[in-house]
């Protein structure tokens, strides 16, 4: 059983990741991976190619556009940090948010993509950006 962090190495001594493991769960927030010279590598971060609200039926709909991730990936949102159905067709999301006539709304939208990394460990990617919707 693996509890606590865990590291490997290169070959040249320098350090190429470690990740901190609670129970035998990797807890992938605490990985940090390394090139082989020594320098950290980029910390991915979820792309997002575009992103619109459009009002259908009364409601207003998110369309946001994911670049990043493979196919295989699976995506959560979250309104005001509210768990929130997000619909998915080729790496296109939909929220759909109820705005009452009259009214401005600022929401603070939060978007995770979760796939496999290396060592079949999951990993997961966010983006947020605060979207302001008037309906009038």
């Amino acid at each position: 059983m693996k509890d606590g962090q865990y590291q490997e190495f290169w070959k040249n001594g320098n350090l190429k990741y470690s990740l901190d493991y609670q129970y035998n769960y990797a807890l992938d927030e605490t990985l940090r991976e390394f090139k082989s010279t020594g320098n950290k590598k980029k910390d991915n971060v979820l792309i997002i190619d575009e992103h619109n609200t459009v009002k259908k039926d009364g409601k207003y709909r998110l369309y946001v556009y994911f670049a990043d991730l493979p196919k295989e990936a699976y995506y959560a949102a979250y309104v005001d940090g509210v768990s929130h159905i997000l619909e998915m067709q080729n790496k296109k999301g939909v929220i759909k948010i109820d705005v009452p006539p009259g009214v401005f709304l600022m929401k603070k939208i939060q978007f995770e993509g979760f796939y496999k990394g290396r060592r079949k460990t999951v990993k997961s990617v966010k983006r947020s950006f605060n979207l302001g919707i008037e309906s009038l």
